[in-house]
């Protein structure tokens, strides 16, 4: 499942950007290399994982590249989680962690390839993660220094969730074993709220689905569903 939102135009074609030692690439738990794109000052940056690790590329807005092709910035499995203002989470054989855009990395927990998501508030990051149906999380200053502990945010998940944010709290939606969708804002100080069931479907567990945030509310779409929500996640 593919969200489209309104956002900066859509950037001309451009070659493939392949790593820098591309060998039949195919990323860590998923079907295939997935790029995960954020917007940036003067254009977009590019990131996606690869057996060979996680490559980068800066792409300006006329659809030139720098540089050329994508650099591998690490030479073991990794596959990238998400991209949100200047730091990219991913999570490789050391554990889920992040990538600031100057290639500092940090690893938080020592957990190898744990599927791992993250989002900006302007101020913060949410980091989260999903070790054995556990979604986790930790917020972090605006450099990638730790806000505080690690905390629980839901439980029974399937390895698909989502994080996101339209200013302040946080809102991370999650598909549950036994076919449940639920949304749980998390406030500003890490507080997880109560989470909301938005739907029921034995065939959710295999689903994908994709939260974005939009002015003061959010959108979640799911297999053949879109729900608009207000920034608790309530449904309007």
């Amino acid at each position: 499942f593919f969200l489209v939102t309104l956002g900066p135009r859509i950037i001309p074609a451009t070659p493939a950007l392949e790593p820098v030692s591309p060998n039949d690439v195919v990323a860590i738990a998923a079907d295939e290399p997935i790029p995960m794109l954020s917007a940036q000052k003067d254009g977009f940056l590019v990131t996606y994982g690869s057996p060979h690790g996680f490559s980068l590329v800066f792409v300006y807005e006329n659809g030139s590249t720098w540089p050329e092709h994508a650099g591998l910035l690490s030479r073991e499995p990794a596959f990238v989680g998400s991209v949100a203002h200047e730091l990219i989470a991913f999570s490789d054989a050391t554990g889920p962690g992040f990538l600031r855009t100057d290639a500092v990395t940090s690893s938080i927990v020592h957990k190898p390839y744990l599927p791992t998501r993250i989002a900006w508030n302007g101020q913060q990051y949410l980091l989260a993660w999903n070790d054995g149906g556990t979604i986790t999380g930790m917020l972090l200053y605006a450099r990638g220094e730790r806000w505080g502990w690690e905390y629980k945010i839901a439980s029974g998940a399937a390895s698909n969730f989502s994080v996101a944010s339209s200013g302040d709290a946080f809102l991370v939606a999650t598909l549950h074993a036994g076919g449940v969708v639920t949304v749980t804002p998390v406030s500003a100080e890490g507080v997880p709220g109560t989470p909301a069931i938005l739907d029921t479907n034995e065939n959710i567990f295999f689903a994908r689905q994709n939260l974005a945030a939009i002015g003061n509310g959010y959108l979640l779409g799911w297999m053949n569903k879109v729900a608009a929500l207000d920034r608790n996640g309530n449904v309007r």
